[in-house]
């Protein structure tokens, strides 16, 4: 079985591309989406997020408190750095068991993991292939503030927040340029997995 990683920039069609692929039965692990699980239900990382962040880091029904450490995270790098460093290794051994445990059971041939963080936290390793979706900057800040409201300021910071595009592009063993329509993108994410199958018949 091929372990294969998505990443790529804020607003360029990750979770998209996710979809398309899940929809052509290919099993997606999304690291957000586990992070997320792990910081609400873990008592290990809650009680160090608790101890970095202070009590109110939680609401009181036992959840993230999201807006307010989002707010610490985007204003201060070396929180959001605090943060990455409590959930992230409980994020990367999750995905590493659950794509084994996918590659143990003999029913796949290709499954992966949406994570935006792969080349920042070295865990290109866990993957046979990664693949980076790519879009103009015009594209993302007409995307973020149609879907999500942000204003220009914002979303040019949480781009900034980031490692460049063009050098996960540069490391990319594949990459999807997600600047037209859905339609584009379909035909894209067509190209790709017939790419993928190609190197799934190899093994």
């Amino acid at each position: 079985m091929i372990k294969i990683g998505i990443t790529g920039g804020i607003g360029c069609g990750k979770s998209e591309v996710c979809n398309i692929l899940q929809r052509e039965g290919i099993p997606i692990i999304h690291a957000d989406k586990v992070a997320q699980l792990l910081i609400n239900n873990k008592e290990k990382i809650k009680s160090k997020i608790i101890e970095t962040f202070g009590e109110d880091a939680y609401l009181p029904n036992g959840e993230i408190n999201r807006k307010k450490v989002a707010q610490i995270i985007f204003n201060d790098e070396s929180a959001k750095e605090k943060i990455n460093e409590i959930v992230h290794p409980h994020v990367l051994q999750y995905q590493e068991q659950t794509l084994d445990r996918l590659k143990n059971s003999g029913k796949f041939k290709i499954a992966g993991a949406e994570a935006a963080l792969i080349y920042e936290a070295g865990s290109e390793s866990q993957f046979d292939f990664v693949i980076v979706v790519s879009a103009e900057k015009e594209t993302v800040i007409k995307r973020l503030t149609g879907r999500d409201g942000f204003d220009k300021d914002e979303i040019l910071k949480r781009i900034a927040s980031q490692m460049d595009l063009s050098k996960k592009v540069k490391r990319a063993d594949y990459v999807i340029h997600n600047d037209g329509t859905i339609q584009d993108l379909e035909k894209e994410v067509g190209k790709l997995l017939a790419w993928l199958q190609e190197k799934a018949d190899q093994l």
